[in-house]
């Protein structure tokens, strides 16, 4: 599977959390400095290319499938599954909350976006 983005140009760097905040869940953003947004860009690309040894024609996830430890599976952009991760893609102005780790025991995920040239 062709990745449509370039490790090596990337411009923005963006780190949040996902929250259950008053019984919904919210996405907020955290402040972090350059060797942060560094990290998570040699993380990304080190998770590609370790992916990539996998296979490079993964097959579809099926949740109701027993799946390994580390596998490269991948869910369709239309499919009900990826509803949270296709709003979070596609979200603008994500509210920037310095104190959004303040309380761990709410946050159910966290996540980086990168924006490449």
């Amino acid at each position: 599977m062709k990745l449509a983005f370039n490790f090596e140009t990337v411009e923005v760097t963006e780190f949040g959390v996902g929250r259950d905040e008053a019984g919904k869940q919210t996405f907020r953003l955290v402040p972090v400095d350059e060797d942060v947004q560094d990290a998570l860009g040699e993380m990304a690309a080190a998770t590609w290319d370790a992916m990539q040894e996998l296979t490079d024609a993964p097959p579809a996830y099926e949740a109701s499938e027993k799946h390994e430890s580390s596998e490269y599976v991948h869910v369709p952009l239309n499919d009900d599954l990826a509803v949270q991760l296709r709003r979070l893609h596609e979200a603008t102005n994500i509210p920037m909350r310095a104190a959004a780790l303040s309380d761990p025991s709410t946050v159910f995920c966290y996540f980086a976006r990168m924006s490449d040239k």
